[in-house]
């Protein structure tokens, strides 16, 4: 029976890391409702853990909240972790018992514990969570909570000693450290995933700068993206290009250039460089600087090359006259 009660709060420790994990993508966006939806999953979890604990007799029990309530308040900061304590007290009210008291004391140390943890996380300069902290963390709530229950409830505590040894020294503090290990994990994903999201972000932004025209190529001069500054010159849609040979659309000497630059892998540079259109030569003599900047795969070979062109015709035109 008493295993089947420490299975099932392992369970629902897991489950919650996995469920953080979900929430943290989806409330990303607003920093505020990130911490507060949080605050109810681990409270809700908090509850359920309650109800399935240990008993080791009316109104005593043994229960993850410690480990939940510390930890949300260290990932994510005091007002999750206020009010997940909030819910567990509430759910450690109704349950009642000699015990109740020292279990209010119990929630706060969690709570103080990891907040405190959180706020020693932010004075670091990269502000990351590191798995050290989660490993003290869980030390130090765990050692505080048996001393709270030795101070409160003394004749209780040896007996939970002498009957549930092996869930205080070994399956709890290893479900701890696995569901702190998930978290962990979760907001390492989580952030490079926001750091891929920003710097695509940024990426873009430049790669739509409507003064530049951009063409991304294979190395076989296919075009798999324009921005509409390219296409727009051409007087055609974004969607026209990808698939299409650069040089079936505009023929012209430059060709060898191209290869070179595959075959050297060193970007080419040329300022003022004429071009005639093939399929449209009553567009006269156009001038061009442009450059061609080849991108390398892990091993050193060529996957694609940056295009990158500005039309400097009326410039020329106007340093004739």
């Amino acid at each position: 029976m008493i295993f089947n009660e420490i299975l099932l709060n392992f369970f629902l420790l897991v489950s919650l890391s996995v469920f953080s994990g979900y929430l943290i993508k989806i409330t990303c966006s607003k920093e505020l409702l990130c911490k507060v939806s949080q605050g109810i999953l681990f409270g809700f979890i908090a509850i359920i853990s309650l109800f399935s604990a240990v008993k080791v007799q009316p109104g005593v029990l043994i229960d993850g909240r410690t480990i939940i309530i510390s930890l949300g308040s260290y990932f994510f900061g005091p007002v999750t972790g206020m009010i997940a304590s909030f819910i567990a007290t509430a759910g450690r009210f109704v349950i009642g018992g000699p015990g109740m008291l020292t279990g209010f004391f119990v929630i706060i140390i969690s709570l103080i514990a990891g907040s405190i943890f959180y706020y020693l996380k932010l004075k670091r300069k990269n502000k990351d969570e590191n798995f050290l902290d989660v490993l003290f963390l869980i030390i130090v709530t765990n050692v505080l909570a048996f001393l709270t229950s030795s101070k409160f409830l003394p004749n209780i505590t040896n007996e939970i000693i002498n009957s549930h040894f092996h869930s205080l020294v070994f399956i709890f503090p290893v479900t701890s450290l696995i569901m702190g290990r998930i978290l962990y994990d979760q907001k390492k994903s989580f952030q490079i995933w926001a750091n891929l999201q920003s710097t695509n972000y940024l990426l873009e932004q430049v790669f739509n700068n409507p003064f530049s025209l951009i063409a991304i190529l294979d190395k076989n001069f296919n075009f798999i993206k324009v921005n509409r500054a390219y296409a727009e010159a051409d007087e055609k849609d974004v969607s026209f290009f990808p698939g299409k040979n650069h040089f079936d659309l505009y023929p012209s000497d430059a060709k060898a250039i191209f290869e070179n630059v595959v075959k050297t892998k060193k970007p080419f540079q040329t300022y003022a460089r004429p071009f005639v259109y093939a399929y449209a030569p009553e567009r006269g003599v156009t001038y061009w600087d442009w450059t061609l900047t080849p991108v390398l795969n892990l091993s050193g070979e060529v996957d694609y090359l940056i295009f990158t062109l500005r039309n400097v015709t009326e410039k020329v035109r106007l340093e004739e006259t």
